[in-house]
């Protein structure tokens, strides 16, 4: 949870009738909620091998209860898939991959098989992680893991008929807590608060005297 000083709130209820300056909080806070999420997700994608495309529409920033001159941000999502994080399975001379935008999986075929027989992932940009024996598989729902067989909760290599788990799902909260977007998000939003607060309560007053 992260909060951040409304600058001027107090003081335009004090000096202007509470319904406009009201008005111009919450139109405020609607327009600077926006920009804490655009700050939270350029802060993961600096760190996360991750597309905008995919991050941003699994990413909530909601805003909690407006208390004196404190507004609350939730930053929070759910997990991700390590298929997200540039999966490349190699399957002798053939490389799948997720297809992008639409879903699916989508295979290539090289003119040599390649050395390394998997799944390679580069969850953090520049660090690409083999995980053997893995394989790239997309379920009913449409989702799409990265796989390993399991018995009895051991893993099994090769083709062996036992269970199937994803291997591995990292939440968004903790990409956000290990990019440290909090100091990030509360100055960009301090700023956007600072032009758009005067701008819209001028504009509420000026709506109200007209009336």
């Amino acid at each position: 949870m992260i909060q951040v000083l409304l600058k001027g709130r107090k003081e335009a209820l004090d000096q202007f009738d509470e319904k406009p300056v009201r008005k111009a909080i919450v139109s405020s806070l609607r327009k600077v909620i926006a920009t804490g999420r655009t700050v939270a997700s350029e802060e993961i994608r600096n760190r996360y091998n991750l597309k905008k495309s995919d991050l941003d529409p699994r990413l909530e920033v909601n805003l909690g209860r407006v208390n004196d001159l404190v507004a609350q941000i939730t930053v929070s999502g759910k997990g991700m898939s390590l298929s997200y994080f540039g999966a490349q399975q190699t399957v002798g001379n053939k490389v799948v991959t997720r297809a992008g935008k639409g879903g699916g999986l989508k295979t290539k075929t090289m003119k040599r098989s390649a050395k390394f027989q998997g799944v390679t992932v580069e969850v953090e940009k520049g660090k690409r992680t083999q995980l053997k024996s893995a394989f790239l598989a997309q379920m009913q729902s449409g989702h799409i893991g990265v796989m390993h067989r399991w018995n009895n909760g051991k893993l099994m290599k090769g083709k062996n008929k036992t269970a199937i788990g994803e291997k591995g799902v990292i939440s968004i909260a903790s990409m956000a807590q290990s990019a440290n977007v909090e100091p990030a998000i509360i100055k960009r939003v301090n700023e956007a608060w600072g032009t758009t607060f005067p701008h819209e309560l001028e504009r509420q007053l000026g709506l109200a005297s007209s009336t």
